[in-house]
């Protein structure tokens, strides 16, 4: 496994081929960097914990969570952090009921829809706390600046 320590990012070889069905197919990958506009929808999905309803205790999903999510400006995801959001990442999430990744889903994918398909613009990385609140976006890798890397890892 060769990975990218900073931005939660892996490259993860496979001993076989998978085999792609209706529930489970390949996603696109940008080659060069792409306009993702503020408020643009895109589609979080993870496999982390997630919240039971009682302050603090969380539980493992049976099935794949997803949410629609919008892109934030990084000026507002800068402030937001208290820390520079530089190129190599992209926020997103709700600035009122804080859906978004959670505790364990660090490397989980956003894609968006560019130029009429589905993209993984980028993974998961941090956000604040164990799961989203209110008003604190999640940061992404931003995976176009890293395809070069991928492409790379993967053909070695």
């Amino acid at each position: 496994m060769n990975y990218f320590l900073s931005d939660d990012i892996a490259v993860i070889r496979l001993q076989e081929p998978v085999t792609y069905t209706d529930c489970l197919r390949p996603i696109c990958l940008a080659r060069r960097p792409v306009d993702v506009l503020v408020d643009t929808m895109c589609l979080a999905s993870e496999w982390g914990l997630v919240p039971t309803g009682q302050v603090n205790i969380y539980k493992l999903p049976n099935n794949l969570q997803k949410v629609k999510v919008p892109i934030v400006d990084k000026a507002k995801c800068t402030r937001t952090y208290n820390s520079f959001i530089d190129q190599n990442k992209i926020c997103a999430g709700w600035p009122h009921n804080g859906k978004g990744a959670c505790k364990g889903d660090s490397g989980g994918p956003l894609a968006c829809v560019i130029e009429k398909r589905w993209v993984m613009v980028g993974c998961a990385s941090f956000g604040s706390g164990s799961c989203p609140v209110p008003d604190k976006p999640i940061v992404y890798s931003y995976l176009p600046n890293y395809y070069d890397w991928i492409d790379k890892v993967r053909k070695s």
